[in-house]
């Protein structure tokens, strides 16, 4: 059975999703602010990881 894929653009993926829920389910303003803070540094991440696997998935057609 093959092993499943992770890789940066998954985690931040899950990352993102748990910045979300947290932010949802914050009762607490310190908690909704830390989402606030960090989701965006997340999605950044997410867009370099996708950047990332674009740029790869074209190599073996250039090579």
């Amino acid at each position: 059975m093959p092993r499943p894929r992770t890789g940066p653009g998954r985690v931040a993926s899950g990352v993102s999703l748990d910045w979300e829920l947290l932010a949802q389910g914050a009762r607490r303003a310190g908690l909704l602010a830390l989402a606030r803070r960090c989701h965006p540094q997340t999605l950044r991440q997410l867009r370099w990881a996708n950047a990332r696997l674009k740029e790869s998935a074209t190599q073996p057609l250039v090579s």
